[in-house]
C-alpha cells in the first residue's frame, strides 16, 4: 500500500495487483486489517 507508486514505476513490480489498478487501495487496506484483525483474535483466544 505504501510503495504503490513505486513499484508502478519498477518493471519488475508494475504488474502486481495494486500498482496495475486490479485491486483498489481501500480493498487492500480492508483485506490487511481483517486478516491482521483474524490473526490477532486467534492468537488471543487460544
Amino acid at each position: 500500500v505504501f510503495e504503490v507508486s513505486n513499484d508502478a514505476k519498477m518493471k519488475r513490480t508494475m504488474r502486481r495487483p495494486l500498482p496495475s489498478g486490479r485491486l483498489s487501495v481501500p480493498h487492500a487496506v480492508m483485506w490487511a486489517s481483517s486478516v491482521g484483525l483474524a490473526g490477532t483474535t486467534l492468537l488471543a483466544w487460544k
